[in-house]
């Protein structure tokens, strides 16, 4: 967190307010689906479960809290581990030249076949039988049992297609004339990604509105009143303050319902038509 100015304290009152800052602010960043915090973005296939999904995606690394997966209001997942497990999912879109890519997202791309003696960039997907490789140094290929000992190439697992994030925002060129000038940063092999709704963590609490910012005071007091004032009653009375009790209606359902006056009305999606979109694979194709 920045540095707290608070009038009159003490050293020790600046170190408990630095100490639990960033705990006060991302507890109310999960408190709700702020829309002043949300994000929508991409998750990669990391791995598949052991039992009883099968996917699992790593979430956005800035992410506080995932709020829906796949734009389908009940498409079932859970988060473990940081990770997103899922029955949802699918390939990337195809690469495709002269064509206008978003940064953040992902594409997919079919490799160059291996061969002895050819030239390959850092960065540059091969595929041998049904290996895909990644070429991690620009160098003119030897075998691949040399180039994998040299730190040359490195194997990306079973599959036929190469998988790259959008780094920058950009109408595409070619795949090496792309790699070459940033564009594009391999992501793994034949992986899925996962359509994410997400809060993030917004540490920029300035541009934060009004009350969702007094959620955090609130918060933040009531954490340090016992260590500050040596006082649990303080502690208790904020607490009730924040969430509310059963004849009082807490400041955080007040900032929830302020906030949920910027957000349309929210539309049923009948099983049927949910149950149609989700089994049409290739949707992101």
């Amino acid at each position: 967190a920045s540095e707290i100015t608070v009038g009159g304290t003490t050293d020790q009152n600046h170190i408990y307010c630095t100490t639990f800052f960033d705990d006060a602010r991302d507890e109310m960043l999960a408190a709700h689906r702020w829309n002043f915090a949300k994000k929508r973005g991409f998750a990669l296939e990391t791995t598949k479960p052991l039992f009883g999904w099968d996917n699992a995606f790593t979430r956005p690394s800035d992410t506080i809290k995932v709020w829906g997966i796949d734009e389908a209001p009940d498409a079932p997942f859970e988060v473990e581990a940081a990770l997103i497990l899922t029955n949802h999912g699918d390939r990337p879109k195809a690469w495709a030249t002269a064509e206008i890519y978003i940064a953040n997202d992902y594409v997919k791309v079919t490799p160059d076949t291996w061969a002895t003696g050819v030239a390959v960039i850092d960065g540059q997907y091969l595929l041998s039988g049904d290996l895909i490789y990644e070429v991690l140094v620009t160098h003119t290929t030897d075998t691949i049992s040399n180039d994998v000992t040299a730190g040359n190439l490195i194997s990306r697992g079973e599959g036929s297609l190469g998988t790259y994030l959008i780094a920058v925002a950009h109408t595409s060129d070619t795949v090496a004339a792309d790699i070459a000038a940033g564009n594009l940063t391999p992501a793994g092999g034949d992986s899925e990604v996962l359509a994410v709704e997400y809060v993030y963590q917004r540490t920029d609490v300035d541009a934060w509105p009004v009350s969702a910012r007094q959620t955090l005071i609130i918060n933040l007091a009531r954490m340090l009143a016992p260590a500050i004032k040596q006082n649990e009653e303080a502690s208790l009375n904020l607490q009730s303050m924040l969430y509310g009790g059963p004849k009082t209606t807490g400041y955080l359902s007040i900032a929830r319902t302020i906030d949920a006056q910027e957000s349309g009305p929210m539309s049923v999606t009948t099983r049927t038509l949910l149950t149609s979109r989700r089994s049409r694979r290739g949707y992101y194709s």
